[in-house]
């Protein structure tokens, strides 16, 4: 669909539901903001693309998402609500809505980041994943851009995983039946792919592992632990190639965190952790070594603010019985005493007493102060001079990044836009190669982020073009200038 078609789908009323905005697209999908507008409630809808409604595979595909969301219950997993068909017989199925930005945005902005933050983003998937496998659904697809970090109400963040697209459900209790069967193709993404699907075998929990794995290797490093020249490049280095070490990277990584990555990535299945829950485990025990507790909560907030003061009401400091009983004993003890004072006053003779007389104060004569002197005359200050008047420029609009492609077709401009990032591309292997280095890897595993997220704005409209622009625009400025 061509930014300048109209979308359909929007102003439709699906059930309860009325769809206003479309806010995101992939590779399967169409996702749209709707309202129930009784409550004002916000949902997300996510369609079937036209050209994918004719694809049995695919459709099968997409309903098998709905009934692998449907099956597991745990709060990092996105809810799906119902599932239903359009009048152009497309499927559509109505989730929770969330706000705040997947992992890969936070990955490219943020990257490497600092343990206090990481490893409670890491302990969320793994319990979100371990429920997932209790319900016997392995994800196979996991990948930053799957991963979402949600804005709650009250300032915290949680993680959801999204996107079971590629979700298998297998019978976890019977491994060597599933191992029989081969899968019909290989499904992943090839910077996060295990090397069991690159053989087409069937996947098994500890697959999502070996691709949280290379995400927590992504997080910590800024960088992946594979990328080859090509994706076939790539898909060997995984099935063949001994995953780097964390620390060699960065030091400050603790040596139980670094084995726990190297691990969940080893080639074989039986080499890494035995399930999510074990990994978590391990996970939490290195947390508690560096005493970083599981919140994603802002650390500036407090968890349980105070009551606040109300002017003129104090609130007395608790005391113990012994105290108090201490305090009723003095009290008594000063009635006794006056009362016998009291007594003794009333038993003795009056005396006249003379009475007293206090002098009239004298009033003290004002002080006599001395004339002070006259000021000065004052001289009339010179006329101030006037800088005559200068028009000043005014600076010229900034322009968005490439805006002059926005509007073309889809094709024509995913094409200029390709051909931007194949010279930039160029430039910095020609840079590296005449200073003798290697081209920056991280500068590659960026750039090649750019790409995917170009192939998908090719089809969406002028604010995910732009958005995609934006970070050609960025990129060159911190690999180029």
């Amino acid at each position: 669909m061509s930014p300048a078609e109209p979308d359909l789908v929007i102003g439709q009323k699906l059930g309860d539901f009325i769809v206003e905005e479309r806010v995101a697209h992939g590779g399967m999908g169409i996702v749209y903001r709707a309202v129930q507008p009784m409550i004002g409630r916000k949902v997300a809808v996510k369609v079937l693309r036209p050209e994918m409604a004719s694809n049995q595979s695919q459709v099968d595909r997409f309903l098998a998402e709905a009934r692998a969301i449907s099956a597991i219950s745990h709060r990092g997993i996105v809810d799906v609500f119902s599932f239903g068909t359009l009048p152009d017989g497309r499927q559509y199925m109505v989730m929770e809505f969330l706000e705040g930005e997947p992992l890969d945005v936070l990955i490219f902005r943020e990257a490497p980041l600092q343990l206090q933050l990481a490893l409670p983003l890491f302990d969320e998937v793994l319990d979100a994943l371990s429920a997932a496998h209790g319900a016997g659904i392995v994800h196979r697809d996991l990948k930053p851009s799957n991963v979402f970090i949600a804005r709650q109400t009250n300032g915290t963040k949680a993680v959801k995983l999204v996107d079971f697209g590629l979700a298998k459900q297998t019978p976890l209790g019977d491994v060597a039946s599933a191992r029989g069967e081969r899968a019909s193709l290989v499904g992943g993404t090839p910077e996060y792919i295990s090397p069991e699907q690159i053989r087409g075998e069937v996947p098994v929990p500890q697959t999502d592992l070996y691709g949280l794995g290379v995400m927590m290797f992504e997080v910590l490093t800024k960088r992946l632990p594979f990328q080859g020249p090509t994706v076939v490049h790539t898909l060997e280095m995984h099935a063949k190639q001994q995953p780097p070490r964390v620390r060699t990277f960065r030091g400050d990584v603790p040596p139980g965190l670094d084995d726990l990555v190297f691990r969940m990535m080893s080639k074989r299945v039986g080499e890494r952790p035995t399930s999510a829950m074990a990994a978590r485990q391990e996970l939490q025990r290195i947390m508690r070594e560096l005493q970083i507790d599981g919140s994603l909560a802002p650390r500036d907030a407090p968890t349980h603010p105070s009551l606040p003061e109300i002017p003129g009401v104090t609130v007395p400091e608790r005391r113990g019985p012994l105290p108090l009983k201490l305090g009723l004993l003095g009290v008594v003890m000063a009635l006794a005493l006056a009362g016998a004072w009291m007594l003794g006053r009333s038993a003795s003779a009056p005396v006249a007493e003379a009475p007293l007389t206090v002098p009239a104060p004298v009033p003290k004569p004002p002080p006599v102060l001395a004339p002070l002197p006259s000021p000065p005359p004052e001289e009339p200050e010179a006329p101030e001079a006037v800088a005559p008047s200068v028009p000043v420029a005014k600076s010229p609009e900034k322009r968005r990044p490439y805006a002059q492609w926005e509007a073309l077709p889809s094709a024509e401009w995913l094409a200029r836009i390709t051909q931007q990032l194949d010279r930039a591309e160029a430039k910095l292997r020609a840079r590296a190669k005449a200073e003798g280095e290697e081209p920056n890897r991280n500068a590659l595993t960026l750039l090649g982020v750019v790409r995917s997220k170009a192939a998908e704005a090719a089809t969406g409209g002028k604010k995910e073009r732009a958005a995609v622009a934006q970070s050609v625009s960025n990129w060159e400025r911190q690999f180029l200038k």
